[in-house]
């Protein structure tokens, strides 16, 4: 979903929730705060947030933020293998949950590019719904994690 903040500070509410959280910042700037600290908030950046990490946005620039939202239940990834047990889904899926050590939440526009197109031809296929949609997103989100697990 698309979402546009107002200019300003705002309180740190800690919020979490159990689905996987990727955001693409449109435009905009701010501070996102977590657990593992603050980050700035700059046109460009994806943002990845676990299920049950606490994040907030605790303020927003003059020109305020638009961002584009996208989250899903980690159980997404791995549903339809049941019958076909697959390692490489186990570990995606363990992505929903936690990261890396080395992991930050913010990837900066600058390092990027391949994460936004994914982000894009995910956007594109639930917009369309074309044929086998729902197996074309999780692939890509497969992609994603692949490319994240990494940075």
């Amino acid at each position: 979903w698309e979402v546009s903040v107002p200019e300003g500070r705002r309180s740190l509410v800690k919020h979490q929730h159990l689905n996987f959280e990727i955001m693409m910042v449109k435009s905009g700037s701010g501070i996102y705060t977590t657990a593992s600290g603050s980050y700035p908030i700059a046109s460009g950046d994806v943002f990845v947030f676990s299920s049950n990490e606490w994040h907030c946005i605790t303020e927003v620039g003059k020109s305020g933020l638009n961002i584009t939202n996208l989250q899903f239940t980690p159980t997404f990834i791995r549903s339809g293998y049941a019958s076909f047990p697959d390692i490489s889904s186990a570990l995606n899926s363990n992505f929903c949950f936690y990261h890396n050590p080395a992991f930050q939440n913010r990837i900066p526009a600058m390092n990027n590019m391949h994460l936004k197109t994914l982000f894009t031809s995910i956007r594109e296929e639930l917009e369309t719904q074309q044929k086998e949609y729902s197996l074309s997103v999780k692939s890509i989100l497969i992609l994603f994690y692949d490319y994240t697990h990494f940075i």
